[in-house]
């Protein structure tokens, strides 16, 4: 009967190897693996799903699919991070435990070297010719050679002992600190993928709170901010319609913002433009360092945190009085990389921001000019623009009021 079994599993294994016995799927609704094997080939389908996700239709739905991908994969890789870190820092305590016992050798072994060392100076062997006259008769000088023979084997197995040993420590020290140095990159990637994951997971709770996980407020969200981006690239291209109205002066008030919601708004803040012509270009490259909080980023528990980076580091004054409070960046911005906003545009042509107050000011001297633009939703978004004196770049702000 036990051969029977035996050949059953033997064949078994032949037509059904364990590699190929369970697939590792991301499935979201069954728990992550623990083996590390398993968790490179799950981090990796996730990858797939997430991607796949990724190109789905437009719908609430859809959205929170690719939000709970991201975050299913974030989760196995911080699983293995952390796994990874764990092996290293057990092999440290192991070359720890190693050295020590090397280091205690190596002691050891250059203790007995001194020691022969001091003998072989008491007792300044002499060369053969000195022996053979020395000694009595043949076979004393032949017993007083083999014994030189052998005592200089031992010194220089001991010696060769101690080479072995240094050179065994230095290839096992290095090795420690080369897992130490793993261990602390592990670590840091680690804290980035904690932050990322906390990102993904308020970036889902400020959906479906936005939402209140309604397809049709997801759509007018949608729809809100596609008429914005309308309006902006119809307004930095020169389509605006526009008023000229003054000149002004660095800091002369120029409009406010609009409390609370309004045209392509869902809150009062400013967007702020720089363009040469019509090419747009980074704010914080011409406003200079101001007190700030920045609100880039929100996390899982709904706080907010730097997500884009907050570095001027030119010489404008600011057009909100300080501190300022940034929402999000210009470029590539963190709202892009895990909101819906990502579906509508991957580009932020400006910054978001909120001062002290409601007043917006010229950041430079040069001629105002008072617009409006109407997009596709019927919304007529106002603002103004300042064009600089004396050279081609302007400034827009958009979201504000004038009289």
């Amino acid at each position: 009967m036990k051969l029977k079994v035996l050949l059953f599993c033997f064949l078994l294994s032949v037509l059904w190897p364990p590699s190929l016995a369970l697939a590792v799927e991301c499935d979201l609704n069954q728990p992550i693996p623990s083996d590390v094997n398993d968790l490179s080939a799950y981090i990796t389908e996730c990858q797939k799903k997430a991607e796949e996700k990724q190109g789905q239709a437009l719908t609430l739905k859809a959205a929170l699919d690719v939000l709970n991908a991201k975050i299913r994969l974030t989760q196995a890789q911080v699983k293995q991070t952390a796994a990874q870190i764990a092996s290293l820092e057990k092999d440290v305590t192991t070359l720890s435990t190693v050295l020590t016992d090397l280091d205690k050798t190596l002691a050891e072994l250059t203790k007995i070297y001194l020691a022969r060392v001091r003998e072989s100076y008491i007792r300044r062997d002499p060369n053969s010719l000195t022996l053979f006259f020395s000694s009595d008769s043949f076979a004393k000088f032949f017993t007083r050679i083999r014994y030189l023979s052998v005592v200089k084997a031992r010194d220089q197995l001991i010696i060769s002992e101690m080479e072995t040993a240094r050179a065994n420590y230095d290839t096992q020290k290095n090795t420690k600190i080369r897992k130490q140095q793993e261990v602390e990159e592990l670590k840091t990637r680690l804290v980035n993928q904690q932050a990322n994951l906390s990102a993904q997971q308020g970036s889902k709770q400020q959906l479906l709170i936005s939402t209140q996980n309604d397809e049709a407020r997801y759509q007018s969200l949608l729809s809100q901010a596609r008429s914005e981006l309308e309006a902006i690239n119809a307004i930095i291209a020169g389509n605006g319609n526009e008023v000229e109205v003054r000149d002004v002066s660095i800091g002369e008030v120029i409009a406010r913002l609009i409390e609370g919601k309004s045209c392509n708004s869902s809150g009062a803040h400013l967007h702020f433009i720089v363009a040469d012509n019509t090419v747009v270009a980074n704010p914080f490259s011409f406003l200079k360092p101001v007190d700030n909080l920045n609100c880039s980023g929100i996390d899982g528990n709904r706080q907010c945190f730097a997500g884009d980076p907050f570095n001027p580091t030119g010489s404008w004054d600011w057009p909100l009085n300080s501190p300022v409070q940034m929402n999000q960046g210009y470029g590539e911005t963190w709202a892009v990389r895990n909101t819906w906003v990502g579906k509508i545009y991957r580009f932020h042509n400006g910054i978001d921001i909120e001062g002290s107050s409601l007043e917006v000011k010229a950041v430079q001297p040069g001629k105002l000019f008072r617009g409006t633009y109407s997009g596709s939703n019927g919304c007529a978004l106002k603002y103004v623009r300042v064009d600089h004196k004396d050279s081609g770049i302007g400034t827009f702000y958009l979201h504000v009021n004038y009289n």
